[in-house]
């Protein structure tokens, strides 16, 4: 067979196997410039603009001449042949167009800092406003301590035979060399009572300072130790009182069981002590008073020449940093008291003698007050201290 030009059929064979391998080479070409737009896709559209453009604009040309036109006069073939390039050429113009428009769009405007690399990524988003977090709830703000609470307490009843307590030195009245008062020894005369460290003992008062436990009562004790700590034994009369008191220190009452006598330091003089008036000695609270002591705070005292029973009223006041307000109370028998729902702290604590019109007695040894009253109830007791206040009966 012969084309109309005259060239044999057996010259176009070859054309094939040429056609086939044009053909070969177009795909292979349209695989790299999809695979390079891909790549694109993942680095700087500027710096990649313009080779990507050429790898497109190449791929397209190799459609539109593949190989060198077949001999002229094979129209057929020819005439085949260019149909099927433009049908590649359309091919890969459709396929190549979205990678063009997106990969190799208009060429960016060189405005500042280079566009972010990441073409898949998108634009970072402004982070949303973190809500803060709530505010923790406050913690529930605990109930009010129970408020302090005074019980009567019976008084508990007189051992029998009664205990007495008396002091034989110094003679009531007497004088004392000032340069030998400290080291004076007083002198006890106790019967009925048998005392014992951390037992029964003897409360020694002298005037109106804390009272010293007395365990041997056959053991002399110099004035200077019945002294707070810093304080002088000043000239002119003093006072001394003396009387039996049980384990947990609520003193023995009985007519009789108790002692007092009025001495002078150096001369002699006036004082505004009368013997024979009434009159109260504090005796407790004082000191520390650590666990169940302290849970139930006895408040006791002496009375001579009174029983509160025409009228008379011994008057109780606690103040303290843990109180709203103070705590006040009266006394209107000879028993003691105890102070429930006291906090932990230092107490000044008050007694007060009154007449029958609510009025407070004059003179010494008719109102006392003590500082600084430790109170823990959750404390450990001191050595030779009761572990408990009285009962409620007073047994």
């Amino acid at each position: 067979m012969h084309c109309t030009d005259g060239h044999s059929l057996s010259a176009l064979l070859p054309m094939d196997r040429a056609e086939t391998e044009g053909v070969s080479r177009f795909s292979t070409k349209v695989k790299e410039s999809l695979t390079f737009v891909w790549s694109v896709m993942n680095r700087d559209f500027a710096a990649a603009f313009s080779a990507c453009r050429t790898k497109v604009k190449d791929s397209l040309t190799f459609v539109e001449n593949p190989r060198p036109p077949y001999p002229p006069g094979c129209l057929g073939r020819n005439t085949r042949w260019h149909v099927g390039r433009r049908r590649g050429t359309l091919v890969i113009a459709a396929l190549a167009a979205p990678f063009v428009v997106a990969a190799c769009g208009p060429e960016p405007e060189a405005k500042g800092p280079a566009l972010v690399s990441s073409v898949s990524a998108a634009p970072t988003p402004s982070p949303s406003p973190v809500a803060s977090p709530a505010p923790s709830p406050e913690p529930p703000t605990p109930p009010p301590p129970p408020a302090p609470v005074v019980e009567e307490m019976a008084a508990s009843d007189d051992p029998k035979p009664l205990p007495t307590a008396k002091i034989t030195a110094p003679a009531n009245d007497a004088s004392i060399d000032p340069a030998k008062a400290k080291d004076f020894e007083v002198k006890l005369d106790v019967k009925n009572w048998t005392t014992a460290e951390g037992d029964q003992h003897v409360h020694l008062i002298l005037d109106d300072h804390p009272y010293k436990p007395i365990y041997d009562h056959k053991k002399p004790v110099k004035l200077s130790e019945l002294l707070p700590a810093g304080a002088e034994l000043t000239p002119g009369f003093h006072v001394l009182t003396a009387f039996p008191s049980r384990k947990t220190h609520e003193s023995v009452k009985g007519k009789g069981a108790s002692s007092q006598v009025v001495f002078w330091v150096g001369k002699k003089g006036k004082t505004l002590f009368d013997a024979k008036k009434p009159h109260v000695i504090y005796s407790r609270p004082k000191g520390a008073n650590l666990g169940p002591m302290g849970a139930e705070l006895m408040v006791d005292f002496y009375l001579t020449n009174t029983l509160l029973d025409k009228g008379e009223k011994v008057r109780c006041t606690i103040r303290g940093p843990k109180l709203v307000t103070p705590v006040v109370f009266e006394f209107t028998k000879w028993a003691p008291k105890v102070v429930k729902n006291l906090q932990a702290g230092d107490y000044d604590v008050q007694l007060e003698l009154l007449d029958k019109n609510g009025s407070p007695f004059e003179g010494p040894l008719t109102a006392t007050t003590r500082t600084n009253v430790k109170v823990d109830p959750a404390g450990t007791p001191e050595p030779h201290h009761p572990t408990a206040a009285p009962s409620a009966s007073g047994k």
